[in-house]
């Protein structure tokens, strides 16, 4: 029984591991998408990284299970805490695990300076806006005082909010 167990948990966490790198990849070309101003591309490798979250998610919520029955079985706290010569296939096991945390951690790596990269863009942005707010107003001062005095006296513009 425990045998099926771990065959179970093995199976489950070499198909994360899958998963976990095909959004090592998306997150990759996302970061591609961010430097190329790509926003479409950017918004399908976002749904395409969501779709591998979800499926993620199912696994976790089976292999939690497997797991839970597992450490029952046992009468165990931990993984750990299971002799390896026992259960050879552990190791197996734990060094699957160990990838994914790895490859996640890889991920919040690219997550945060992506997330930074957008960030100074938005920022960019809004700068380039508030610049053309600024400018439109110059320009109805301008457009107003032009309006009101003749074309060949000065003009001195002091508009206040």
């Amino acid at each position: 029984m425990s045998d099926d167990l771990i065959k179970g948990l093995i199976n489950l966490s070499e198909i994360k591991l899958s998963l976990v790198r095909e959004i090592l990849e998306i997150t990759k070309k996302q970061s591609e998408c961010i430097n190329g101003n790509d926003i479409k591309g950017l918004q399908e490798c976002i749904d395409m990284k969501q779709k591998r979250i979800d499926e993620i998610t199912k696994i976790d919520s089976v292999f939690i299970e497997k797991y839970e029955e597992f450490k029952a079985i046992n009468k165990i706290d931990s993984i750990e805490m299971i002799d390896i010569k026992k259960y050879p296939r552990l190791k197996h096991l734990k060094e699957t695990i160990n990838n994914i945390l790895l490859i996640l951690k890889e991920v919040q790596a690219i997550e945060t300076d992506n997330n930074k990269k957008i960030k100074n863009e938005f920022d960019s942005l809004k700068l380039k806006l508030k610049n053309i707010k600024q400018g439109k107003k110059m320009v109805k001062g301008y457009d107003n005082a032009y309006k009101i005095r003749n074309v060949n006296s000065s003009i001195f513009i002091n508009i206040k909010k």
